[in-house]
């Protein structure tokens, strides 16, 4: 079952094109729960491009460097069973997965071959590039829910422990610039926002926040534009809570 995205209800999902002239670049979200269990967790399978000499094992040695691999299916000729360049190795987190991506997409494992090629997997029954959610890079910007009662300074320390953080956005009353208890965060690498949501979620869940747990998921895309809406939108390009 297709779910459009709703601002104040950031369920995790893929992204795949909606239909319908009414909005602009629209998307819509194919739950996760829907996903293969080889998709599981979400964007952490990755399509390999590489020299057909390659084996298992040579493949294996090469990217459990960035974390662990819980399967690599090799693309094979149905009629000789020959390898043909073609895999897709699984990790046991999406950090580990972007990691991967990150270093490896146009190494040469040798002097003598071709660049190899490494992208994220689009999930099994999803569209191509379904894993592209807009941001540079993608997957990059957070969104994190917490108490009100935490300062900016507070928040911005929780995240100051992972690398390529770039910024801290906090959403705050208009009127009284009240703190809202909702701030986007962003980074410069895939891998680092990932790993931000995998460790904060694992804290959270052992050793909980006094009053409101923080929650950190990755920030969906700024909803499509309807045309005609006169509605302006905020700094965040969301319909102005009080337009």
């Amino acid at each position: 079952m297709m779910k459009t995205f709703d601002r104040y209800n950031y369920l995790p999902g893929i992204l795949v094109p909606a239909g319908g002239p009414a909005l602009l670049g629209a998307r819509q979200y194919l739950p996760y729960a829907a996903l293969s269990p080889d998709d599981m967790p979400p964007f952490s399978r990755i399509f390999v491009s590489c020299p057909a000499s390659l084996t298992k094992e040579a493949l294996q040695a090469q990217f459990e460097v960035y974390g662990t691999i819980q399967n690599i299916r090799m693309v094979t000729d149905h009629t000789t069973g020959a390898f043909k360049g073609i895999c897709f190795v699984k990790y046991d987190k999406a950090s580990s997965a972007a990691a991967a991506v990150e270093q490896m997409n146009g190494q040469q494992l040798d002097a003598t071959a071709t660049p190899i090629k490494v992208t994220y997997a689009d999930p099994k029954g999803a569209p191509r590039n379904s894993h592209d959610d807009g941001e540079v890079p993608p997957r990059s910007r957070l969104i994190a829910t917490f108490s009100k009662n935490l300062t900016e300074e507070e928040v911005k320390a929780r995240f100051a422990g992972f690398e390529d953080m770039e910024s801290v956005k906090f959403l705050k009353v208009r009127q009284t610039s009240q703190n809202r208890g909702i701030a986007f965060v962003k980074f410069t690498r895939t891998s680092s926002a990932l790993r931000a949501v995998e460790t904060i979620t694992e804290q959270e869940q052992t050793n909980p926040s006094q009053g409101q747990p923080m929650r950190v998921k990755i920030a969906e895309p700024r909803p499509p534009l309807f045309v005609g809406s006169p509605t302006p939108l905020d700094a965040y390009g969301y319909p102005h809570p009080h337009a």
